[in-house]
């Protein structure tokens, strides 16, 4: 089974969706002008491409394969405008937590069905939000002067591994869960049975 098998279709497009998604919420921190938003979507693609052939996980690689096949078909700049309208559309006045909502579902997918890929996986959507956020320099006159990352910059990325690392959480696995939860429900019985006590107090 290739690793996009163990995927819907749909939850296959989340997928390969949330490197970009990860870059579009930064995106959104500061609204920019046409050069710095075309710096940023060169940044979003770039960064969802270049190295991750040698990445040691075979879903990232699958997923920047899929999206260099979809730069060098070309159209990108206008899924990426649709995509900015649709946040626009459906969150109201924070297109941050649309795409950052995205982005957790994705991971959550990738967590529960491909599991061993999950850490690599989430570093490497932050590290997209990190490189779209070294893009393009706020603040700055004709390219010089400007910060390259903002402080709300840095807060979104913040927020953005923050809910990665509290994505899907793995349900704790112990040989004697079972026994533990016997004791949490029957102990002071048990308790009272070995001591010979009543577990109620007398009147």
């Amino acid at each position: 089974m290739t690793v996009q098998e163990q995927f819907t279709p749909e939850e296959w497009q989340d997928v390969v969706a949330g490197p970009v998604d990860a870059g579009m919420m930064i995106a959104f921190v500061h609204p920019q002008g046409p050069a710095g938003l075309a710096h940023e979507m060169k940044a979003i693609h770039d960064a969802t491409v270049t190295g991750v052939i040698n990445s040691p996980s075979e879903l990232v690689r699958e997923v920047g394969a899929v999206l260099a096949r979809q730069k060098g078909e070309g159209g990108e700049a206008d899924q990426m405008k649709a995509s900015a309208q649709r946040a626009k559309e459906d969150s109201g006045r924070d297109p941050q937590a649309f795409y950052l909502g995205r982005v957790t579902r994705a991971a959550d997918l990738v967590t529960q069905k491909a599991s061993a890929d999950a850490p690599a996986y989430k570093q490497w959507l932050v590290e997209c939000a990190e490189k779209t956020a070294q893009a393009a320099k706020e603040g700055g006159f004709f390219g010089m002067g400007g910060q390259h990352v903002t402080p709300r910059e840095t807060a979104a990325i913040d927020r953005l591994r923050s809910a990665l690392d509290a994505a899907a959480p793995a349900a704790p696995s112990t040989p004697d869960s079972s026994d533990a939860l016997a004791a949490a429900t029957t102990g002071p019985a048990a308790a009272a049975e070995e001591t010979g006590s009543p577990s109620g107090t007398g009147g």
